[in-house]
């Protein structure tokens, strides 16, 4: 076995919930609707790699823009 190789960080819905600071019912909703990578374990336990929650969230990051002239009146 490779001893340089890393493995990813697999959190449960409760730790990911309280790492951003929502419901562990959010976090099914999301996995339901695709917002979220995850790893099925068995038929009853999801896991979540929290480099790739992370980095599927930030693709869904929203960026504020300035306002134009027009928007200010």
């Amino acid at each position: 076995m490779d001893g340089n190789r890393s493995f990813p960080k697999l959190i449960s819905a409760a730790s990911l919930a309280d790492l951003l600071d929502v419901s562990s019912r959010t976090i099914r909703a999301w996995q339901k609707e695709g917002r979220l990578p995850y790893i099925k374990i068995s038929p009853g336990t999801v896991r979540y790699d929290v480099a790739e929650v992370m980095a599927a969230l930030e693709e869904r990051k929203v960026h504020a823009r300035k306002p134009r002239r027009s928007d200010l009146n």
